[in-house]
């Protein structure tokens, strides 16, 4: 019977409770059964369906195998050693099947375990989903509801609309009746008032974003200028009138005492100049209206003096000698001036026409020294905006080049120059800033544009550039002129030496508004019509007076 119990082990060993059995696929696989979709239902209670049907499947042929293995025993002997056999197979047998009964029923109960539980998830299923049934339903009729509150607002705004227009045009109907004057035109004049409100608007604005541009500029010129003027040199040109020239007594006695005038003379008919003498100092004062002539006069006068004897050849001869050594000394001016403003690489035959510039004078200031003082302006005016500063001096050296030699030519200096820098090669950087200098060409670079600047600040710092009496008459003839072609200007004046006009205009012809325009254009009128050293100012000047006299009243 020992024997008995441990071969039948295996069956009492078997699960027999709900919470240990491999078939609880509630606890094994947990299902959220409220959010399952019906097919997912569906596929597990087919899996359900087949699992258990395989199980019974397995009892059916383990029973027929022991079956048939009972009925070969007993057949097969009658020995009381079988005998007690088949007694110890027929109680395993028992057990077996007991073990059997007690599977299926445990199947049975967890089959229908399991069928109640998919019975509630589909319960649970259907009434979630009945209740979004639901919430969609309510929400197709607020929707619905809304769409016709909707069009129930549009008919009313339609409708106030047509009453608003109704009484818009009643309201126009009588106010043209009252006024004789139509709608259209109505709508036009206030149009056109609001119109002049906003132009009036926007210039406002245009000028006071002119000014504060303006004032930037002139803030931002001013720094500049302040770092800049300092970098002007400190040595002169002074030749630009009459030449002196000192004589030894033994000199002074040759030309002027013992040849009574006559050598000063043919040396002033051969040149083209006036000679003065001083018996106080011994001194000749040479003038001419070229300074080159002038300089080749002193040096032929100079030799003159140093010879024992006087005549006419020798004149001519020492005439000659002071040609050659003027010309030879044209180029060692220039190449000083080039030295001087620490530019290097300009063609020597350039540099002869730049040493010519010593000789040439611009309203009294001379050519020369205005070239290097716009030459280092420009450079220090380039190297604070980081700029090119050594292109920017080479084009201040060069950009009065023509005048050199645009009296002989009958051209204006500018063409010359730019004739010159371009028959020698130069860059265009100092071509362009020849020819915007005085505006003859739009600026291609800000060197063009620091060379021009440099130009205007070297021409009109004071003590620069005076006129003769001729000159200033004439300009100050050519302003009231300029000022008389204007028929918005009812008086005008000028002042400060011509270096300043003022415009009366009257007050019945233009606005406020059109002041600065026409300062504008009376300004470039002056520019584009005079010659004059510095700059003129020019204002503008509106006023608007109103006159009325009181009488008293005459006593009763």
């Amino acid at each position: 019977m020992k024997r008995r119990r441990n071969d039948s082990a295996f069956l009492r060993n078997l699960p027999r409770s709900r919470e240990n059995t491999p078939f609880q696929l509630s606890e094994r696989v947990p299902l959220e059964f409220t959010q399952m979709e019906p097919i997912a239902i569906a596929y597990a209670l087919g899996a359900l369906a087949l699992g258990t049907g395989a199980g019974f499947g397995v009892l059916r042929l383990l029973s027929a195998r022991i079956s048939k293995t009972e009925e070969t025993a007993f057949a097969a002997d009658t020995d009381p050693t079988l005998s007690l056999l088949k007694r110890q197979f027929a109680m395993e047998l028992s057990d077996v099947k007991e073990a059997e009964n007690q599977l299926t029923l445990d199947l049975e109960q967890e089959l229908q375990l399991e069928e109640q539980d998919l019975q509630n998830s589909i319960a649970d299923y259907t009434a979630q989903t009945s209740i979004m049934d639901e919430r969609l339903n309510e929400r197709e009729v607020l929707q619905k509801d809304g769409f016709q509150e909707y069009k129930a607002r549009e008919r009313e705004f339609f409708q106030r609309r047509k009453e608003l227009r109704a009484v818009r045009d009643v309201m126009f109907q009588r106010l043209e009746e009252q006024a004789h004057i139509g709608a259209q035109e109505l709508l036009d004049a206030e149009l056109d008032k609001t119109e002049a409100l906003l132009l009036e608007e926007v210039a406002q604005e245009i000028r006071d974003k002119v000014q504060e541009v303006d004032a930037a500029q002139v803030a931002g010129g001013k720094n500049i200028a302040h770092i800049s003027i300092p970098c002007m040199p400190r040595h002169k040109y002074t030749l630009s009138g009459a030449i002196g020239l000192p004589l030894s007594k033994k000199a002074w006695q040759r030309l002027v005492q013992d040849q009574e005038g006559r050598i000063v003379g043919l040396v002033e008919t051969l040149l083209g100049v006036r000679v003065t003498s001083f018996d106080n100092g011994r001194e000749l004062s040479i003038q001419g209206q070229d300074l080159v002539a002038s300089e080749i006069a002193r040096l032929t006068l100079a030799g003159l003096g140093e010879e024992r004897k006087v005549d006419r050849d020798i004149v001519l001869r020492l005439q000659e000698e002071a040609t050659e050594y003027f010309e030879r000394g044209l180029y060692e001016e220039g190449k000083k001036a080039m030295d001087f403003i620490r530019v290097r690489g300009v063609n020597r035959e350039l540099l002869r026409y730049v040493g010519k510039l010593k000789y040439r004078t611009s309203f009294g200031q001379n050519a020369l020294g205005h070239t290097i003082e716009v030459a280092m302006m420009a450079g220090a005016i380039c190297a604070e905006l980081g700029l090119d500063a050594h292109m920017a001096r080479r084009a201040g050296l060069l950009h009065d080049v023509g005048k050199s030699i645009n009296v002989e030519l009958s051209k204006s200096h500018v063409e010359v120059g730019q004739d010159l820098t371009r028959a020698f090669h130069e860059p265009d950087v100092v071509v362009n800033a020849v020819a915007y200098h005085h505006f003859e060409e739009e600026p291609r670079s800000l060197e063009a544009v620091a060379v021009q600047i440099g130009d205007a600040i070297s021409a009109s710092r004071p003590g620069a550039r005076y006129e003769t009496k001729d000159n200033y008459f004439e300009r100050i003839e050519g302003l009231r002129a300029v000022l008389a072609g204007f028929k918005e200007v009812e008086r005008g004046y000028v002042a400060s030496a011509g270096r300043e006009v003022r415009a009366h205009v009257n007050p019945y012809r233009i606005k406020d508004d059109d002041m600065p325009e026409l300062a504008q254009q009376l300004a470039k009128k002056i520019g584009e019509d005079l010659t004059f050293p510095g700059n003129v100012s020019v204002h503008v000047v509106r006023e608007f007076m109103a006159v009325e006299h009181a009488k008293q009243k005459a006593a009763s």
